[in-house]
């Protein structure tokens, strides 16, 4: 609650900021990216990357559920956060400053990720959402043929090179007619499709399961599946010059994109007595944006002009499972508490046959 977030921070050695459960459940935001948005002293870029007090995200941390988290980028020291959905979440805090339980690798701040915890009761829950967008519900967008699966966020393996690509040295040397025979190999769909843009829809489906076994010991369960589908439409006008006022180009770039984020938890709580308690939290989320870009606009090139029509084909997928085993132990004659964590994670991201 939003109660037990400021006694959190009063109480706190560090300065730090947060936003909880009873919050975002009021707020639009479909990800963690867009929660952040709302914490004070926090901005996000490209929709994804957070910015904390004015320092980009080489310089900030981040950790789930008390665990580091790697970076979701193969060339840079960053998070996605549109990786995790709100709906999942307990509530976010940022560190802005140092205290010893806290990494050293940072400048900017902590971004705490704190994800549900089992329940105590049994419960479940389904919600089931809808979203109008004037610039997008009901207009005609563009689109391709992509996989069967593109809808959960993933490549079938449509999009998939032929298995008969020799290496880049064995390529080259091979003869103009070997290399054409390798080009029929390639089976895919160039033209671009004309489709009217459907409402944004979510659904999220939640079970929780509490088992007493006895007057000190107690099992709980919970599990949980998030979907969410967006449907985006954004237009760049890009503009390079040789010279002041010597205009090279002029293009116009219009992007038909579809969002897509599939995710589920699983967790589980053996409470051994007052002072023990275990937890294994599971977290394994999926997404996607299949986009295609239509650019058009004018290049000048030696005082030739020439007019550019280029569509592209773009669909990026990214997964990241992690696994945290964690405890906490409460040491009654020395009054010593104990918490400690194991955790795995994986980062998967693939932009498939780019075209």
């Amino acid at each position: 609650s939003v109660k037990s977030l400021l006694n959190m921070q009063k109480n706190s050695a560090t300065v730090s900021d947060g936003i909880s459960a009873e919050t975002i459940k009021r707020t639009p935001d479909k990800n963690t990216s867009d929660v952040l948005k709302r914490i004070s002293g926090a901005s996000i870029q490209d929709n994804r990357f957070v910015i904390i007090r004015g320092l980009n995200d080489r310089y900030n941390a981040s950790l789930l559920n008390g665990a580091p988290l790697p970076s979701s980028e193969s060339d840079r020291k960053a998070f996605s956060f549109d990786i995790f959905p709100s709906n999942m979440l307990d509530n976010i805090i940022i560190n802005k400053t140092a205290s010893p339980d806290l990494p050293g690798e940072f400048a900017g701040g902590v971004v705490q990720i704190n994800t549900k915890s089992v329940s105590d009761k049994d419960f479940q829950s389904i919600s089931i959402g809808s979203g109008y967008n004037t610039v997008t519900t009901f207009k005609e967008g563009k689109t391709y043929k992509g996989s069967p699966t593109d809808w959960l966020g993933f490549d079938d393996g449509t999009r998939d090179l032929p298995s008969a690509i020799p290496g880049t040295a064995a390529f080259n040397t091979l003869t103009p007619t070997e290399r054409s025979e390798i080009a029929k190999t390639f089976e895919y769909d160039w033209s671009i499709n004309n489709e009217t843009f459907k409402p944004n829809t979510s659904f999220q489906y939640t079970l929780g399961r509490y088992f007493k076994l006895n007057d000190t010991k107690s099992l709980s369960f919970l599990s949980s599946v998030t979907y969410n589908r967006t449907n985006v439409f954004s237009e760049t006008n890009r503009r390079t010059y040789d010279a002041p006022g010597q205009l090279v180009t002029n293009q116009l770039d219009q992007n038909y994109s579809v969002q897509t984020l599939l995710a589920a938890i699983g967790n589980v709580s053996f409470k051994a007595d007052a002072n023990n308690s275990f937890n294994f939290k599971n977290l394994y989320s999926i997404t996607s944006d299949n986009r295609v870009l239509d650019r058009n606009g004018s290049l000048v090139e030696e005082s030739d002009p020439l007019w550019i029509n280029t569509t592209s084909r773009i669909f990026t997928s990214s997964k990241i499972y992690t696994g945290q085993l964690s405890g906490d132990h409460f040491l009654t004659e020395s009054k010593i508490k104990l918490n400690w964590v194991g955790s795995y994670s994986n980062v998967n991201r693939e932009i498939p046959s780019e075209r």
